[in-house]
């Protein structure tokens, strides 16, 4: 019914403008018909005017006045020569200009022909409407044939189709059963059908599959959000801002203050070197994973993540619209590993006793300041006078006293100097400074200052006050190529030396 209504309308718009196109057109027609005539009878009608002719001019315009689509016509020129005939009232005239007919461009008169637009009015809309209910029958009888086809041959079996959809329990795909409409042709909408029924089999089997998939996927997320909530070590992702997108709780116990949707950057003490990180991760073909302990500040101590960064992808993450930059980070609270590894390392390289390094340690930090200086290098070799007495007369906890006291000694003189000090054995000592070579009365004011400071009153007990002395002897590096052996064994000789003469306290190398 609807294919046929419209059909229907479709014929009858069609038809008008069928109607008025042929009315235009064959409008156009006569009116140039008229001007044809027109022009046919210029030449004539230029020598009335050019003879001032009026009886040749009233033949020209009754001839042309016997056409049914001439309603009058007029010839006149300068001369006087004015022959009409018809009515020629309200009517828009067809101008034609008379020329000399032996020279040319000279106009001799002017004729007029007024087209009967009455008769070509009713002759255009006799045609146009012939035409008009011709089309329209033609369009109507097609319509009726195409929508009676359409109706037998698609609607019917299309409605049929309809209703088997409606049957069929659209909540429970499992019980979709192929439909079966009694279509037997194999033409196109019988391909549909078998189409149809292939699919339907084909999306049964499909949604078994997702269910399956569906139930294992929620095991996977509990699993996942188990493994997420409960997991000891912070999980968190940050996003193309270097926010911090999503966390899990560990994360809020490893670090109180990083909120979500806060700068992830901003919160650890390592700022520069994250930065560098993160763009290294965010590069195109970028699959690095970058472990690196980073520290903050949480009230007042100082805390330190061993963390993991990682480069996902958005598409992976299930967290929206974010850029496909996305860093997955996982923390660990390193800070007392962190500490102990520093004591250890301490304790490994230092003394117990004075804090100053150990010989070991020493021998490596005097090599980098003999070969990491631009100038010279000076070594110095201390050795305590009037030791062992403290140690016979007080005991050992006396001489541990006394050795504290003297590494406070050295580590004041010498702080505002690059230098390296150690403890070299019992009560020896080794510092080396940086020292110009020219500079030997700077370093024998050093050495002088050190003395008077190892010189005082050194309090062991309650009331109980000792008194020690030191020897120094130097050695001075002239070139990063000398060997450290040779220039301690130098120090260490100028020391005994020192202690030998019993006139001076301290022998500079020169």
């Amino acid at each position: 019914m609807i294919i046929a209504t419209s059909s229907i309308l479709l014929a009858l718009v069609s038809a008008l403008g069928v109607y008025f196109y042929k009315e235009h057109q064959q409008t156009e027609v006569n009116r140039n018909l008229v001007e044809q005539l027109g022009l046919g009878a210029q030449r004539t009608a230029a020598i009335s005017a050019y003879l001032n002719d009026d009886v040749l001019a009233t033949e020209i315009i009754n001839g042309l006045e016997q056409n049914d689509l001439v309603a009058g016509a007029i010839i006149e020129n300068s001369d006087g020569l004015n022959v009409s005939i018809g009515n020629n009232q309200n009517r828009k005239a067809i101008s034609i200009l008379l020329e000399d007919p032996f020279t040319k461009g000279e106009v001799v008169g002017n004729f007029r022909i007024y087209p009967d637009n009455d008769f070509i009015r009713d002759s255009v809309t006799r045609i146009a409407l012939e035409n008009a209910v011709v089309f329209l029958v033609i369009s109507l009888l097609i319509s009726l044939i195409v929508g009676w086809v359409v109706q037998q041959q698609l609607t019917t079996p299309i409605s049929r189709l309809t209703r088997a959809f409606e049957k069929q329990k659209h909540y429970s795909p499992e019980a979709v059963e192929p439909i079966e409409i009694g279509y037997t042709k194999k033409d196109e909408f019988g391909l549909l059908i078998d189409g149809i029924n292939d699919l339907t089999e084909e999306l049964k089997e499909q949604f078994s599959r997702e269910q399956q998939l569906r139930v294992h996927h929620e095991s996977l997320q509990k699993h996942f959000k188990l493994i997420f909530e409960q997991a000891r070590a912070g999980i968190g992702i940050i996003d193309a801002k270097n926010q911090l997108v999503t966390k899990n709780p560990a994360f809020n116990h490893l670090c109180p203050a990083l909120i979500e949707s806060t700068d992830f950057i901003a919160a650890f003490n390592q700022k520069e070197q994250l930065k560098t990180h993160f763009q290294r991760l965010r590069l195109v073909n970028s699959s690095d994973q970058i472990a690196v302990d980073i520290s903050f500040t949480d009230a007042g101590k100082e805390r330190v993540l061993h963390c993991l960064f990682a480069r996902i992808s958005s598409k992976h993450a299930s967290l929206g619209s974010y850029d496909d930059a996305l860093i997955e980070v996982i923390a660990y609270d390193v800070t007392e590993r962190i500490f102990r590894e520093k004591r250890t390392k301490f304790e490994a390289d230092h003394d117990a006793l004075t804090g100053m390094f150990n010989r070991r340690a020493g021998t490596r930090e005097l090599k980098k300041l003999m070969h990491g200086q631009d100038g010279d290098a000076v070594l110095m070799m201390i050795d305590l006078d009037k030791f062992k007495p403290v140690n016979d007369q007080y005991g050992h906890d006396a001489g541990d006293v006394v050795l504290r006291q003297v590494s406070k000694a050295i580590k004041r003189v010498f702080l505002d100097i690059e230098s390296v000090s150690c403890r070299w054995g019992g009560d020896e000592f080794l510092v080396a400074i940086k020292q110009p070579c020219s500079d030997n009365a700077k370093l024998q004011k050093l050495c002088e200052s050190l003395v008077n400071s190892i010189s005082q009153p050194i309090e062991i007990e309650e009331n109980i006050e000792v008194i020690i002395s030191a020897s120094i002897g130097s050695a001075r590096a002239k070139s990063v190529d000398d060997d450290l052996d040779e220039l301690i064994a130098i120090a260490d000789a100028n020391m005994y030396q020192v202690k030998k003469s019993g006139q001076s306290r301290i022998m500079i190398d020169n």
